[in-house]
């Protein structure tokens, strides 16, 4: 049937509206698509991404900004999970053209799923259309961030995907091992609030390999 809004109607993020009727609203806030006619709080004109010399070259550019405030740079081994790896900050005013790049360092082997989600300062986010890249040819790595840890919380990341035998065994400056934590993938963040100040060692160990990085915690 139809619905009619006399006052103001607020969908929030992520709302659906589905039916066959008309909708008709004097004050409408929420999402665009649902409030017809409301703009956009970007215009893109293009995302791609290729592989060079061991890291992904992301380019994107946008028509048009209107209270923008940053993108999300996400990445997927599945096309179905993303996870964040990065942000850039818009332009936020904008009828003009502008071009974006991002350089993923520390890409995964294999294909991946690269994709833009948009966020304004009012909150509303959009997800646009994932590109497809394939890194060859790299050596096993992972890094652990940030380096020295602060206040115990850290993240691991991985260029290659993590069987699920994937452990990561923190030792002491005497080589005592203080914590195992089991890697179930090629990111992942944890906390560990037993640790004293001081370098450690943390050790990936897999069914295939084991690497050892030097790690401060402060």
């Amino acid at each position: 049937g139809n619905l009619d809004v006399g006052g103001t109607i607020d969908t929030g993020t992520g709302s659906t509206l589905t039916g066959t009727g008309n909708v008709t609203a004097g004050d409408c806030t929420g999402d665009p698509d649902f409030c017809a006619g409301g703009p956009l709080p970007i215009e893109l004109i293009f995302f791609t991404g290729k592989a060079i010399e061991g890291l992904v070259e992301l380019t994107w550019a946008t028509a048009t900004e209107e209270n923008f405030d940053y993108f999300s740079i996400e990445r997927s081994v599945d096309g179905k999970i993303f996870k964040e790896i990065g942000r850039q900050e818009g332009v936020g005013e904008s009828f003009n053209r502008a071009d974006y790049k991002f350089n993923d360092e520390f890409p995964l082997e294999g294909l991946s799923y690269y994709r833009l989600q948009s966020k304004d300062f009012d909150g509303y986010t959009e997800i646009f259309e994932y590109v497809l890249v394939e890194v060859k040819n790299l050596k096993r790595d992972f890094s652990v961030f940030p380096n020295p840890i602060v206040q115990g919380n850290f993240s691991v990341q991985t260029n290659f995907v993590v069987d699920e035998s994937s452990e990561l065994i923190i030792y002491n400056n005497i080589g005592h091992i203080e914590a195992r934590i089991a890697i179930g993938d090629w990111l992942s963040s944890f906390t560990v609030n037993n640790l004293r100040p001081g370098n450690y060692l943390f050790k990936l160990v897999t069914s295939e390999a084991a690497m050892v990085k030097r790690v401060m915690i402060n």
